[in-house]
């Protein structure tokens, strides 16, 4: 269903919610448009989720969760709950248990890992990498790639389990890179297995549309892990651990996770995105910062280049209200489903009730990866999303010398620029609410000096910083994979053969 969805242009996509809200029904939109009522509800659920619209999309997902019981529809459930406004720990913990008693046993029965190969504590560890995004976007190229290059050089052979877009890059920064878009559930969960992995990481989790969970279900190997795009807990029994830090997940939540939270001192994600940072990986692009924008514009540009499900009326409202208080600043929002019609409408109508001028507010669609980058050359101030916060879109505007005023959340979705900012020592940056996070975007606007001092200082801020030592997380990172190793061959059981040999 997620991946018809996917083939339906933006228009279609905006006229079948606009004949929604006029009052077709799901039959009958079911019935003009060729699909089942099934496809058309979670057609419509994902749309209003990517419109920001996340409490329309949540009713539409539970409704059809209740009529047509499935693990993709449920999923749409769970991704909601990730980006609802409300507190969501407990919900998204119950929920997601819920999810895996329904259909977790039902995938399959798993491989007998008493078996697995090689069981010496000191042993070459095999990782497996698990994920879709790697080949067609230079995310890999200023993330995981260098992450992958540094767990080789630390002593670990490296395999890449690529259901996404092909790209040669993936071969050169792993061991083993494995095209797996054709292949079932079962016969992934066999090539894992037959590649003896040890340790094997999801790298999509709950929130992007694909994930390969009904083979992880299968447990092809002996140690399974969520990292990166997903810090909050995946309820199934076959996961492990989440790889996290501290200040995303501090142990008074280990409650709302059925893993094990392993926490790596340094950070855990994004310490590799920028060119030049301790040990991060080369290219031969580079984007020069330039000077604070207010200098040329004679204005204030706050700019938010997140997700548009993040745009939450919460969000909205606090921009407004700081645009209304610091006179003639603009605001420039930037992204992929800005493609959309009602996408756009949505914030231009919000903006228009609050009596900000249409000139104030630019809109934009996704562009190249390198013209985003230049793109924050006009940005003097990046706002941060709330409850949902940024991930490497704070990576990004802080590379480029932007500071970005964030909220510290209730949960692991509102404290990953937390970890960023305080590791660069930007503690200044991160508010505990939403009043503070207005007074410090208003007082940073009227503050040119600083302005001009965060735009020089930046990159060498993030180099000096743990977060972005290449290095140092991926030491962590294979610290934490030894000591997993070691724990499971402490529990887990000899296979049969194995003992009777060694007992003679």
């Amino acid at each position: 269903m997620d991946s018809i969805y996917e083939q339906i242009t933006h228009e279609s996509i905006d006229l079948v919610l606009d004949h929604f809200e006029a009052g077709y029904s799901v039959a009958r939109l079911a019935g003009e448009l060729g699909y089942a009522p099934d496809v058309v509800q979670h057609m419509l659920a994902c749309a209003y989720f990517d419109e920001g619209r996340i409490d329309k999309a949540e009713g539409l997902a539970r409704e059809a969760v209740d009529k047509y019981a499935g693990p993709e529809t449920h999923n749409l459930l769970l991704r909601c709950l990730l980006a609802s406004p409300r507190d969501t720990k407990q919900e998204f913990h119950d929920e997601s248990v819920r999810w895996a008693a329904l259909y977790e046993d039902k995938m399959g029965s798993g491989f007998d890992q008493a078996k697995h190969g090689n069981r010496e504590p000191e042993k070459i560890l095999r990782l497996g990498f698990l994920c879709d995004y790697l080949g067609d976007t230079l995310f890999g190229a200023f993330l995981a790639f260098p992450l992958f290059d540094r767990l080789r050089k630390g002593g670990a052979k490296v395999y890449l389990y690529n259901f996404g877009a092909p790209n040669s890059t993936c071969d050169d920064a792993t061991d083993i890179c494995r095209d797996v878009r054709a292949l079932s559930s079962d016969a992934l969960g066999q090539q894992i297995h037959d590649d003896e992995i040890d340790i094997l990481f999801d790298l999509n989790g709950r929130l992007r549309v694909n994930n390969r969970y009904a083979a992880m279900i299968k447990r092809p190997a002996p140690i399974q892990v969520s990292y990166m795009n997903l810090a909050g807990t995946s309820g199934l029994g076959c996961i492990d651990y989440v790889v996290t830090d501290e200040n995303a997940v501090p142990p008074e939540d280990d409650r709302y996770y059925t893993e094990q939270v392993c926490r790596l001192p340094c950070g855990a994600n994004g310490a590799f995105l920028l060119p030049g940072a301790q040990g991060a990986y080369k290219s031969e692009h580079h984007v020069p910062v330039g000077p604070s924008p207010v200098k040329k514009q004679g204005f204030v540009t706050f700019g938010s280049f997140n997700a548009t499900f993040k745009l939450s009326d919460e969000s909205l409202g606090a921009w407004a209200e700081i645009l209304q208080r610091v006179p003639d600043s603009r605001l420039l929002l930037k992204s992929h489903f800005f493609a959309r019609r009602r996408m756009r409408e949505r914030v231009e109508v919000y903006f228009a009730k609050q009596k900000i001028a249409p000139e104030r507010i630019t809109i934009e669609e996704q562009s190249p990866f390198f013209d985003m980058w230049r793109r924050y050359g006009d940005v003097d101030i990046a706002l941060d999303t709330m409850p949902y916060t940024g991930g490497s879109t704070t990576l990004h505007a802080l590379w480029q010398g932007v500071p970005v005023i964030t909220r510290r959340g209730s949960d692991w979705r509102g404290r990953m620029p937390t970890s960023m900012l305080m590791s660069a020592r930007l503690d200044e940056l991160v508010t505990p609410d939403s009043d503070s996070y207005i007074e410090a975007a208003v007082a940073l606007a009227n503050d040119r000096k600083r302005l001009a001092a965060y735009r020089r200082g930046m990159r060498a801020r993030l180099r000096k910083a743990a977060y972005f030592d290449a290095d140092a997380v991926a030491g962590d990172m294979l610290a934490a994979c030894r000591k997993m190793w070691r724990d499971w061959l402490a529990h887990s059981s000899e296979p049969e053969a194995e003992v009777h040999s060694a007992t003679g």
